[in-house]
């Protein structure tokens, strides 16, 4: 495998990597407009470290249950105390009281922590119906206070978002959803969720279900899985089937052969199958959908699988810790080579896994966006041994701060003054025994400025306006390469021309 090949395969690797960044295992995404709302877009960034971890979406690994279909419309709640999981919150009675931090004195001088508060609910006995409605009975703490609800989609495994919601009940509409929101034991999950700063008090939920109409669409099958190596001369297939589906058609394609595009290879009305016979090796992937007399599905989720042939599947193994020898966990690994393009992250140990993989040559490397490995790949050939053990250095690359804020004054032209944003206002950093070293920004029109990659040292932050006074004058910046973001705003008072305030 010369260079150039490992070059253009680590750039696949890593676009791959980073495009899975915000995805699945319970990360937050939202498929709604509101996807450039900043709450969501922290929601959604894993790396946040300023923001605590959401649950991951629940798995229900018990048994199957029978599903019988029901022609009656049925209305099944929780309250708040019902919740199974929850942070930054506490029962009240009946209802549950969210809110960011208790302890929290709004007129001190410590600025409140920058969390979530959520409270995770489930609703049971819903086999066989499909959710037509989720109707929450929340009330925001403030005027402006907003809240957002997930809801556990099972055909990608993500959080489905709806919000913010500044009401104190509102209904969220489900019936058009085409995806499987309830489990295969009739189980459905879903999420208050609060910003920072913000509080609730949650008082009851109630999901309105019915069985589906003969003209709708079959649900989507979801938890797809195929087999990677433990049956010779075949891949097993199971999944979890859809709401009102009839059978499903499934579909596959080879990594490599005349058989690379996506084609139909059978129906069932099962909810697994056996792909036979299959030459040993040959890594396919598959997919299903669900069909009924109304139509089709959209696709369910997509696995890889390939048949064994009697032999040990290939094991690719390995830690990632800094040069001291700590484990790093949460780091992303990527894999590419026969066929598979994977991504693992490092657990608590800070391992990783990749195994049922067929014999080959493969690229494997970690990605993170503050820190570099060494080395910057490893090239694992498994065409003779079967298992590889592999490490890698973690190490900073550089270290940074960033320090953002608004300049703002008060309107003095109505008994209640207004907020008003001050643009143009001059952000000057001064190092701390230098003073020729000053690293400046200036507010746009939302009274906003950000000063980013601070080197490392204490600053002196002073705003600058012709014309304009501010409290405080000033504000102490400390940059030590580990420290979080730090914030400081600065109210403006204009003064005449002797300087005393207007």
């Amino acid at each position: 495998m010369g260079n150039r090949t490992i070059l253009c395969l680590l750039g696949i690797l890593f676009i791959v990597m980073v495009g899975g960044s915000c995805g699945g295992g319970g990360t937050l995404v939202s498929d709604s407009a509101l996807a450039t709302d900043p709450v969501l877009a922290a929601l959604a960034d894993e790396t946040n470290s300023s923001w605590n971890e959401l649950p991951e979406i629940p798995q229900d690994t018990d048994a199957e249950r029978d599903v019988s279909d029901s022609t009656e419309y049925d209305f099944t709640g929780v309250l708040g105390k019902d919740y199974i999981q929850m942070d930054g919150g506490y029962v009240d009675g009946n209802t549950v009281v969210l809110e960011n931090y208790p302890d929290y004195d709004p007129g001190g001088d410590l600025e409140a922590p920058n969390v979530l508060s959520y409270a995770m609910y489930r609703i049971s006995g819903l086999s066989g119906q499909r959710p037509l409605s989720l109707n929450i009975e929340c009330i925001p703490g403030g005027l402006g206070e907003g809240y957002f609800v997930g809801i556990a989609d099972y055909t990608d495994a993500n959080w489905r978002w709806f919000g913010p919601v500044s009401l104190p009940e509102c209904e969220l509409d489900l019936y058009e959803i085409d995806n499987q929101l309830v489990t295969h034991l009739g189980n459905m999950y879903f999420m208050i969720v609060l910003p920072p700063g913000n509080s609730a008090v949650h008082s009851r939920s109630i999901v309105i279900t019915g069985a589906a109409d003969p003209g709708t669409h079959p649900g989507v099958p979801h938890h797809l899985v195929a087999t990677d190596g433990q049956l010779a001369e075949k891949i097993g297939l199971d999944w979890i089937g859809g709401n009102a589906a009839t059978k499903y058609e499934i579909f596959r394609r080879a990594a490599w052969g005349p058989h690379t595009e996506w084609h139909l290879i059978d129906t069932t009305t099962e909810t697994h199958y056996v792909d036979a016979p299959m030459p040993d090796y040959l890594l396919c992937y598959y997919r299903v959908r669900s069909v009924n007399a109304a139509g089709e599905s959209t696709w369910s989720n997509i696995d890889s699988g390939f048949a064994g042939g009697g032999d040990d599947p290939c094991v690719i193994h390995g830690e990632i810790t800094t040069v001291g020898g700590e484990p790093v966990p949460g780091i992303r690994v990527g894999l590419v080579g026969g066929g598979e393009l994977l991504v693992r992250r490092t657990n608590e140990d800070g391992s990783f896994y990749f195994g049922d993989l067929p014999p080959g040559q493969y690229i494997v490397a970690a990605q993170h966006e503050d820190l570099v490995f060494a080395p910057a790949y490893h090239l694992v050939d498994l065409t003779e041994q079967r298992i590889e053990e592999i490490h890698f250095n973690a190490m900073l690359e550089w270290s940074f701060h960033r320090v953002g804020g608004f300049a703002f004054t008060f309107s003095d032209d109505s008994a209640t003054p207004e907020i008003v944003p001050l643009a143009g206002v001059t952000m000057a950093a001064q190092l701390v025994g230098d003073p020729a070293t000053v690293y400046t920004a200036e507010t746009d029109e939302h009274g906003c400025y950000l000063l980013e990659d601070l080197p490392t040292g204490i600053y002196i932050l002073t705003p600058v306006l012709d014309g304009w006074d501010f409290v405080p004058e000033l504000a102490e910046i400390v940059v030590n390469g580990t420290n979080r973001p730090d914030r400081h705003d600065f109210l403006g008072t204009p003064v005449d021309s002797t300087g005393d305030p207007e």
